[in-house]
C-alpha cells in the first residue's frame, strides 16, 4: 500500500520512524477536511492493532497531551509497544511540539526509550512560514546512531505564485531511488484544486529528469480550493512523524499515477475514493497496481464512525483470493472548546499556572476552575511515568521541588503537569534546568 507524507510527495523513511507512524484521521491534520471531525472534538488516543492467528492483537498506543490554553494545540505525544511477555505497553517514542503565535508548529523534537540507557533525542524537525502563515520550509533530522549526532534526512522548500502553491523540491538522504531530489509542479482547475502533477527527479537539483504524473479527479460535492490545499500542507508537513498514511485534501473520486518510461507515460497506480454523499465522509479507498493490461485491486482502507462522525476506526486489508485483514487503527475522540482563531485562547473552566519557567530548583503549580471540587494534580516525565502527584482545592498551589515521590531529585528536562476534575482535564508543559 501506498504510504506518504502528503498528495503527492514521495519519501521513504528511515525504518525506525515507521515504526513510530501514526496513521491520523486528517480531523486532526486539517480541521477543513470533510473526511473527519470537525472542530469541537479532539483526538485522545489511538491504538494500532495487527491481525494474525484469525484475532486482532495490540501493537502500539499513542496518547496525546493537549495545550491548557489552546485546546486543539497538542503539546506531546507518547507512543507505547505493546509487550507480550508483560501484557502490557511500555514507553517507546515521545514527540515534543512547539508553536508560534499563529498557531503553526515550529519545531518537533522526539526521544526513544532505549532499555537500559533511557531516552535519547533520535528526531528533530523544523518548520519555516511566511508573513500569511503559509509553509515555506521543512526539515526534519535523525539520528545517526554511530556518529550519535542528528543528521539532515528530509528537506522540502516550498514556493508560492500569489495566492497558489507553484512548486515543491524535496531532497531526502536515504531515498530509495538513485535521485535524492524531486521536484513537483502542478496544473489546478477552476475551482482551485490540483488536477495534474509533475514529477521531475535528480541527482544535483540542477538537471531534472520527467518522473511521474499524478492525475486527480474530485467529488461534485467538493468545494475545496487553493486555500483549502496551501492550509494542508502547512498543517500536515510538521506533523509528518504522524502522518503515515495518504490523505488528499476536499473530496478526491480518483487519483491516478503515471510513470515516465522510453519517452511516453505508463500507468502504475490508482487509488479509488468511495463517499458516503449523504454525511460526505470517506467509505473506502482501493489501491491497484497496473498489470500491463489491466488495473489489479492490491490493498484497502475501510472507514467506520462513531455517532458524531469522527473517525472511529480504519481497517487496512491487502487482496489474495479475497481480502484479507492486515492493521487497523482505533480512534477515540473528546470534546473540547475552541475557536477559529489558534492564537486566542479559548475560555475553560479549569487552566493550571506555572512559574517561573523553566525553572531550577523550586516551581509554583496553580490550577484554577470556576467549578468546586478537589482538583488532582500529576507530574509526568516524558516517558509519561508519573513522578509527583497532590490533591487540591482549586486556587490552592503545589510547590514542586523537581523531586518523584520517593525523594529522589529528577533529571534535568521537560515535564508534563496534568490537572483533572470531574470530567475535565487540563496539561502543560514545564522545563527543569540544570
Amino acid at each position: 500500500m501506498k504510504r506518504t507524507l502528503s498528495l503527492f510527495v514521495l519519501f521513504t523513511l528511515p525504518a525506525l520512524m515507521l515504526a513510530a507512524f501514526v496513521r491520523l484521521p486528517s480531523g486532526l491534520q486539517n480541521p477543513k477536511n470533510k473526511m473527519f471531525g470537525d472542530r469541537g472534538y479532539r483526538i485522545s488516543e489511538t491504538i494500532t492493532y495487527d491481525y494474525w492467528d484469525s484475532d486482532w492483537h495490540p501493537n502500539q498506543k499513542f496518547e496525546f497531551v493537549y495545550d491548557a490554553n489552546h485546546p486543539d494545540q497538542f503539546d506531546a505525544v507518547y507512543s507505547m509497544m505493546w509487550d507480550e511477555e508483560t501484557g502490557s505497553y511500555q514507553p517507546f517514542l515521545t514527540l515534543d511540539y512547539e508553536y508560534n503565535t499563529a498557531g503553526r508548529i515550529v519545531s518537533t523534537l522526539g526521544f526513544m526509550e532505549i532499555p537500559e540507557v533511557g531516552p535519547i533525542n533520535y528526531v528533530s524537525m523544523a518548520s519555516s512560514y511566511d508573513s500569511q502563515h503559509r509553509i515555506t520550509h521543512f526539515l526534519m533530522s535523525v539520528l545517526n546512531f554511530m556518529t550519535r549526532t542528528l543528521e539532515p534526512s528530509v528537506e522540502i522548500r516550498i514556493t508560492y505564485s500569489g495566492n497558489t502553491l507553484s512548486e515543491m523540491v524535496a531532497w531526502e538522504s536515504l531515498s530509495s531511488r538513485e535521485t535524492p531530489y524531486s521536484r513537483q509542479t502542478f496544473d489546478w482547475d477552476n475551482n482551485g484544486r490540483p488536477i495534474s502533477a509533475y514529477e521531475e527527479v535528480s541527482v544535483d537539483s540542477i538537471s531534472w529528469t520527467d518522473y511521474s504524473v499524478t492525475t486527480t479527479t474530485y467529488h461534485p460535492h467538493d468545494t475545496s480550493n487553493h486555500n483549502t490545499f496551501i492550509e494542508f500542507f502547512s498543517v500536515t508537513l510538521p506533523k509528518t512523524y504522524l502522518s503515515g498514511t495518504t490523505f488528499t485534501p476536499g473530496m478526491p473520486v480518483e487519483e491516478i499515477t503515471q510513470l515516465w518510461s522510453g519517452g511516453s507515460l505508463v500507468n502504475d497506480e490508482r487509488e479509488t475514493y468511495s463517499w458516503d454523499a449523504s454525511v460526505d465522509k470517506l467509505q473506502s479507498i482501493v489501491w491497484d497496481y497496473w498489470d500491463g493490461s489491466a488495473w489489479q485491486a492490491q490493498d484497502r482502507e475501510l472507514y467506520a464512525y462513531d455517532t458524531n462522525l469522527n473517525v472511529s476506526e480504519i481497517t487496512y486489508q491487502y487482496l489474495q483470493s479475497d481480502w484479507e485483514n492486515d492493521t487497523k487503527d482505533v480512534y477515540s475522540w473528546e470534546s473540547t472548546t475552541s475557536i477559529d482563531d489558534p492564537a486566542t485562547p479559548a475560555p475553560i473552566a479549569l487552566s493550571i499556572k506555572t512559574y517561573p519557567q523553566p525553572f531550577l530548583e523550586d516551581i509554583t503549580i496553580l490550577p484554577s476552575s470556576k467549578n468546586t471540587g478537589d482538583i488532582e494534580l500529576g507530574i509526568y516525565n516524558l516517558k509519561g511515568q508519573l513522578v509527583q502527584s497532590q490533591s487540591l482545592r482549586p486556587d490552592q498551589a503545589m510547590v514542586w521541588d523537581g523531586k518523584d515521590a520517593n525523594g529522589r531529585a529528577c533529571s534535568p528536562g521537560v515535564y508534563f503537569v496534568k490537572a483533572s476534575q470531574g470530567r475535565s482535564s487540563v496539561s502543560s508543559k514545564i522545563v527543569k534546568l540544570k
